[in-house]
């Protein structure tokens, strides 16, 4: 009987072991979320397009307009076109429209 005690013992401090460090985990998680939701702010203007979000960036005050639009696997083509656009935003007005499903607009069927 003695045994049965012991090892009864032993499995009640692994699982509350267990049980600490899963909620540890949990807080962590929640702490970094938090965080991380801080980061999503859109860089340029959400805009409302059929009842859905899109995300259109503008930069430059040029007379004539240079638009840009990401074919398929730009994951946020304000970012990823910067280095170009940021080269012609002195002569351009510069106009990056994130599409639905990329950036920060919304995913949409």
């Amino acid at each position: 009987m003695r045994k049965g005690k012991k090892a009864m013992k032993v499995i009640l401090i692994i699982l509350a072991i267990v049980i600490i460090l899963l909620l540890a985990i949990y807080i962590n998680h929640k702490i970094h979320l938090h965080r991380e939701l801080q980061l999503l702010t859109p860089i340029g203007q959400i805009v409302e397009v059929d009842g859905h979000n899109m995300s259109v960036y503008t930069e430059g005050d040029g007379e004539e307009t240079l638009v840009f639009m990401s074919g398929g696997g730009t994951c946020s083509p304000i970012l990823d076109f910067k280095s170009l656009y940021s080269l012609l935003s002195d002569d351009y007005k510069i106009v990056v429209v994130e599409k639905f499903g990329y950036g920060f607009s919304d995913v949409v069927d």
